[in-house]
């Protein structure tokens, strides 16, 4: 399973894989990749609206990927701290 699983990094700003990237590992037998995003990025005001460029990305990235054949596994992130998630109860 695991020689079938890409990770892919986004760094600190907003870089996501290009499709040439995902055609490789696809061409390598990859079948499903892991994409890790910041919350804070889709949804910047907690209860607000998502980040439409944000959203449209991640959401090319997961569309692009399925129509080769590639599952996505969506791992999001949430940073802030403790007292921001209390504040949301």
């Amino acid at each position: 399973f695991y020689h079938h699983l890409l990770i892919i990094i986004q760094d600190s700003g907003t870089k996501w894989p290009s499709t040439a990237d995902m055609d490789y590992f696809a061409s390598k037998g990859m079948n499903i990749f892991r994409i890790p995003f910041k919350w804070e990025r889709l949804q910047p005001t907690l209860g607000g609206a998502f980040d439409t460029t944000y959203e449209n990305e991640l959401d090319s990235i997961v569309t692009y990927s399925t129509n080769k054949g590639v599952y996505i596994l969506l791992d999001p992130h949430k940073y802030e701290s403790q007292s921001d998630i209390e504040s949301c109860y």
